[in-house]
């Protein structure tokens, strides 16, 4: 699923079961709508293949600004409804579980308390899910996963050949000679 956030609404695409259409969800009134592809008209069939709990959560979160926690709901939602995910198969269950808990991981939060939110289960639950996958060689141990996340950088490490002495590397200035810094200069007196 992919959340699109604009001052109208949120609409999500990339759906299970219905890749071409889209839900969109109106900020003003929260009224939904399903958005068929070109050529195509809604029937019942489509609504009853939509997971709309899941794709309202979605929408909500990014709706709120929560983004984090709008990325592990599209996590836990790829199966269709994440309340029902352990049910549908396990390889495919512990895979979600697997990168909604690297994701809290990376951003600071108990893997445990996000698993239990976005899969609207009990942290016990989130715990065993945890050790399941910990035993199926999905993840390694809380101390490696950890030093793994903190290790993971997003962004493009910088060239230390490029650095220069005494420049800040975020912002090239000098620290001393910004605007916001004052200098004196003592007079000589006779």
């Amino acid at each position: 699923m992919t959340a699109t956030a604009s001052a109208a609404g949120v609409t999500v695409t990339g759906i299970r079961d219905l890749p071409a259409w889209a839900v969109e969800v109106r900020t003003a009134d929260g009224a939904v709508t399903l958005v068929p592809p070109p050529g195509k008209t809604v029937t019942t069939r489509e609504w009853r293949a939509l997971p709309l709990g899941a794709v309202l959560r979605v929408a909500d979160s990014v709706r709120q600004g929560e983004v984090l926690h709008g990325l592990a709901q599209m996590i836990a939602s790829e199966g269709g409804d994440p309340r029902a995910s352990s049910r549908g198969g396990r390889r495919e269950h512990l895979a979600r579980v697997v990168r909604v808990y690297r994701l809290a991981l990376e951003h600071d939060i108990a893997p445990r308390e996000l698993l239990a939110e976005v899969f609207e289960t009990t942290e016990p639950t989130g715990q065993r899910w945890i050790a399941q996958a910990r035993d199926a060689g999905l993840i390694d141990d809380y101390r490696d996963e950890l030093a793994r996340a903190k290790a993971y950088t997003p962004h493009r490490p910088r060239d230390a050949r490029k650095d220069r002495p005494g420049v800040d590397p975020r912002t090239g200035r000098a620290p001393g000679r910004g605007s916001t810094t004052t200098t004196t200069k003592k007079e000589d007196t006779k």
